[in-house]
């Protein structure tokens, strides 16, 4: 059976009355959105009454923030859902420089109240108003939650239902699209009606006192299907006129139950009607067919004008046919619909071919391309778009009359000082621009600007009396036409007006290289995009600037910048400035104000503040006066007191040890040096006995027990370059290497051994001590003894003379005592800007860049392109990046040394960066054998090795910076001897830092240093 059935919408809703009540459900049309920049918070409770018939529309909470539209001298204009209210100016506090309200929700339905209802922030959960109204327009978020804008602020309306739509109820999409005849679609067969059967269903309805039974009988009926003759329609219920816009059908409108309409034509599930100079479309399954006979006001005699209207809000359409007013339509806000006549308060229209009647007042009539001028219904706002934004400058009066000089979607454009204002056309009607009498016809503006120091009146004296026609807001530049005396001659919005010139200060232009402070007034630095108050200049004290950006002065401020607000400012010549800093630059040190400290100019012969700056601030000094320190601020020399700061990073650690006791100490454990690595050195020659002998030409060389190449078994030793040797033989046989099978037979630490002869030489003189015996740096017994050697050592003879012989002893020797006691004193390096860094604190990676690292690294050796192994294990160890690398290039000779390159230990190839158990007696061999022991086979595994051993052994273990490492004056204090040192090296942490220098200086690295203090 070819039929075509539509359900009754049945709603089955248990409400609880400790909440609100809704009487019904009904769809609406609109979505508004609330983009502004003005914000109002609530002082007490305030009632808000609509626009349209000043009927209660509800209450706002105290306390709460919402935003609003406009507002005159007495009234704030806010929205409630969708209608517009006002409420009482003096309840609320008016809060300009908001942040904005991005607030936005569509009105896909609407809901009636039935009584005073609660309304909850959606973001708080707070109660942020309570509902008079009968109707708010809004959606449902779910089955319980109402969602509304209240003033710009979401809100929710808790619903105690269980709303259950059928698929035949009335969408609550905003549009729909238009069905196609010719889409293919088969209708049924439209000449049948059915009647299902009757179903009962039992309902409970309770509330929080008391439960009762209510039985409902649900009918499920056909609707009355239309057939082409029908011409009339009867709405059953209030339901939605669609309009087609872009192919889409969008709500414009509404009819009303109980009311009839001429139908002008047929599609599929729509009716056709007239609406405007357009059609409209109904649905069908809200209708009945009729006759007409109760339509007493259709439209057989009037045209549409070519006015055009634009309805403030939804508004009724009323039918006066019978007497009285009824209404039969809505139009909704925003859309634009064609008048036949205006009658008084009131303006004559045919919607659905059927003459209705609406306010005027409930109306705008919108603009044309025409209208050279607007009159302005409330005071409102001027804006000017700056970066892209609009900002509000200033503002017109309700009453007042401004020419348009352009018409962009919702604004007009209007003349505003040297640029273009923008005015909301909503707050505003055509006009004929008859009233204004101050249009500017002959001034042009100079090159003089001004500030407001606050919102001030612009006004009108072409009357004989002075009338406020607009206003300038506070900090925004404004050119002037000439200054006559206490006023000031302007043109806002192509209109003659004056302003007093003691609400103003002149406007700086780029030519102005000095400012005067008219008060005491706050710098900012930027920092993370964000600008933070970190002084303060004084009133009355001038400033050179650096630079200029928008409202703000730009002056020098430590080693970056600063901003100082010009609305506390004016020009300046800069004459009174006696301090300008033209000589001197910042150091390298920081300080940290304890509290907010003032800055004092002693140009004049007495101190005179004339800056402060903030606690807690980062700031460089010039220098340290004793107990005072001098800075530069905004370009000019001051002088802070040092009792009121502390020195950024900068840790002083303090000892139960002097200095003459340290050195003690490290004298007793023989430093060393290589100051004296050129000079000769000298032992008696009644101490040894003189050989031929030789010395080891090649580097790492295996010392072994026979001549023979097969084994590893016969590996006595393994020295490095320049070792001596007594030579027993020159001439023996044994296994092939590069070439030759010639090897040399030689004694060494009392041992017979062999060497190939490619890996060393033979033309040498060796000593052989017959005792211990002391090296000297002269030839007698008082000069400073360069080391001591024991009975059989070997040591190369220079040249022979009777008494003395000259040797070779290498670079390493016995430092002296003045040599120690300069590298021992902190005081020698710690204001140094290179040898500063030996007190570096190295438990902080400092990030310095891959790319920078790689340019140290490049050519030195096997550690050339390493910089991201250096750089990922610094930073897993948390130890400093450019110590790691430092030490390493300094232990390797750049990358270059045996252990650097790789040294084979048990047939294993190993690697050493650091120097890890290379002892003097035994540098090669002991540190391979660290290395291997570690599993340190790989470059990435020794520098990691390397790093975790620095870190546990010395850097978090007390001794933090290169000079602790070096002589652990802790370790002295403690123990009461030298003890725990990296190095024998007197000059050990002197020679790292240069690179550090090269890296730190002038940079902004966040450092800590600790500077240890003898007694």
């Amino acid at each position: 059976m070819s039929k075509r059935l539509t359900k009754i919408l049945v709603l089955i809703v248990i409400f609880s009355m400790q909440l609100t009540g809704f009487s019904n459900i009904v769809n609406a049309s609109e979505g508004y959105t609330i983009n502004t920049d003005a914000s109002l918070t609530v002082k007490d409770v305030v009632t808000v009454y609509s626009v349209e018939n000043n009927v209660d529309l509800g209450r706002l909470e105290p306390g709460q923030t919402f935003y609003y539209e406009n507002y005159d001298s007495e009234k704030v204009f806010v929205r409630i859902g969708s209608v517009l209210g006002y409420l009482d100016r003096s309840l609320v506090t008016l809060n300009e420089n908001a942040t904005q309200s991005n607030s936005n929700l569509e009105y896909v339905s609407s809901l009636t109240l039935t009584e005073e209802t609660e309304v909850y922030s959606s973001e708080t959960q707070e109660k942020i108003a309570i509902l008079s109204m009968q109707e708010i327009d809004g959606v449902f978020i779910d089955d319980s939650t109402f969602e509304v804008l209240i003033a710009g602020k979401k809100g929710k309306i808790l619903v105690s239902s269980k709303i259950v739509l059928d698929e035949t109820t009335e969408t609550t999409d905003t549009t729909e699209v238009l069905p196609d005849s010719e889409s293919g679609v088969v209708e049924e067969s439209n000449d049948t009606t059915t009647t299902e059967p009757v179903q009962e269903t039992t309902v409970d309805v309770s509330t929080n006192t008391q439960t009762e039974s209510t039985t409902i009988t649900i009918s499920e009926v056909s609707s009355t299907t239309f057939t082409t003759n029908d011409k009339f329609f009867e709405a059953t219920s209030r339901t939605a006129i669609y309009e087609k816009k872009d192919g889409k059908l969008v709500r414009v409108g509404a009819v009303d139950a109980g009311q009839q309409y001429p139908r002008i034509g047929d599609t599929g599930d729509w009716h056709v009607i007239k609406f405007g100079n357009t059609t409209g479309f109904v649905k069908k399954v809200y209708t009945i067919p009729s006759d007409g006979k109760a339509i007493q006001n259709a439209n057989t005699f009037y045209a549409n004008s070519k006015v055009i209207i634009s309805p403030k809000l939804n508004i009724a359409v009323y039918d006066t046919s019978s007497g009285v007013s009824v209404q039969y339509a809505s139009l909704y806000q925003g859309i634009q619909y064609p008048i036949i006549s205006d009658i008084g308060d009131w303006l004559r229209i045919d919607v659905a071919g059927r003459i209705g009647y609406i306010r005027e007042k409930d109306v705008t009539i919108p603009f044309t391309l025409n209208d050279k001028f607007f009159e302005a219904t409330t005071r409102t706002a001027i804006y000017e778009k700056k970066d892209g934004v609009l900002i509000r400058v200033g503002a017109v009066d309700a009453g007042q009359q401004y020419p348009r000089i352009g018409d962009t979607g919702d604004w007009h454009t209007i003349k505003f000082g040297n640029t273009i204002g923008y005015v909301k056309k909503v707050f505003t009607i055509p006009s004929d621009g008859k009233k204004i009498k101050n249009a500017n016809t002959v001034y042009s503006n100079s090159n003089v600007s001004i500030l407001p120091k606050l919102n001030i009146a612009v006004y009108d004296t072409s009357s004989g009396v002075s009338v406020q026609f607009a206003s300038l807001y506070e900090g925004n530049a404004y050119p002037i036409i000439n200054d006559i005396g206490d006023w000031l001659r302007v043109d806002v919005a192509g209109r003659i007006g004056f302003i007093r010139e003691r609400d103003v200060t002149k406007a700086f232009t780029s030519n102005d290289k000095h400012f005067e402070a008219t008060i005491r007034t706050a710098i900012y630095e930027k920092k993370d995009g964000i600008l933070v108050k970190v002084g303060a200049v004084d009133q009355g004290q001038h400033y050179p600037r650096i630079g200029d950006t928008g409202s703000w002065h730009v002056i020098k401020f430590g080693n970056t910048t600063g901003y100082v607000k010009k609305a506390y400012t004016v020009p300046s010549d800069g004459k009174a400035i006696k301090n300008a800093n033209t000589i001197y630059t910042n150091s390298k040190l920081f300080i940290n104000p304890k509290l907010n400290i003032a800055v004092y100019d002693t140009s004049s012969g007495v101190s005179v503040q004339f800056a402060s700056l903030y606690e807690g601030i980062t700031y460089p000094i010039i220098s340290d006066i004793g107990d005072w320190l001098r800075v530069d601020v905004a370009g000019r020399i001051g002088f802070i007191r040092e009792r009121d700061i502390v020195f950024v990073g900068l840790n002083y650690s303090s000892y139960n040890l002097s200095f003459a006791e340290a050195l003690d100490m490290q004298m007793r454990v023989r430093p060393q040096t290589d100051k004296y690595r050129n000079n000769a050195a000298y032992v008696s020659s009644s101490s040894v006995d003189v050989f031929n002998g030789g010395s080891i030409t090649g580097s790492s060389v295996n010392l072994r027990t026979s001549p023979d190449l097969d084994t590893s078994a016969n590996i006595y030793k393994m020295v490095a370059r320049g070792t001596a040797f007594i030579l027993l033989d020159n001439n023996v046989t044994g296994d092939s290497f590069n070439g030759s099978t010639t090897w040399f037979k030689i004694e060494y630490e009392n041992q017979i051994l062999y060497v190939h002869s490619s890996l060393a030489s033979s033309s040498s003189r060796i000593a052989k001590t017959k005792a211990v015996t002391n090296i000297h740096a002269d030839v007698n017994s008082t000069s400073h003894i360069y080391g001591t050697v024991s009975q059989g050592a070997l040591l190369r003879v220079v040249s022979e003379g009777t008494s003395w012989n000259s040797i070779g002893i290498g670079a390493w020797r016995n430092a002296t005592s003045d040599d120690t006691s300069y590298f021992l004193n902190p005081i020698n390096f710690k204001d140094d800007d290179t040898q500063k860094y030996q007190f570096l604190d190295l438990r902080y990676f400092t990030d310095i860049p891959s790319a920078e690292l790689a340019q140290l690294l490049n050519g030195k050796g096997i550690l050339s392109g390493t910089e991201d192994i250096f750089r990922q294990v610094a930073s897993q160890a948390k130890i400093n990046e450019l110590y790691l690398i430092s030490h390493a290039l300094l232990e390797t000779g750049n990358g270059t040394s045996p252990l650097a390159t790789g040294v084979v230990y048990n047939g294993k190839t190993v690697y050493n960066f650091f120097g890890i158990h290379a002892f003097d007696s035994c540098p090669i061999e002991c540190g391979a054998k660290k290395a291997y022991d570690e599993g340190w086979f790989t470059v990435e595994l020794a520098i990691a090795g390397g790093a975790e051993f620095a870190k546990n052994s010395y850097i978090y273990n007390g001794q933090n910076t290169l000079y602790s490492m070096r002589w652990n004056p802790a370790g002295m204090a403690e123990k009461g001897s030298a003890t725990h040192q990296y190095a024998t090296d007197i000059g050990w942490s002197n020679k790292q830092v240069h690179y550090y220098s090269q890296f730190y200086f002038g940079r902004e690295y966040n450092l800590h240093f600790d500077i240890p203090v003898y007694k």
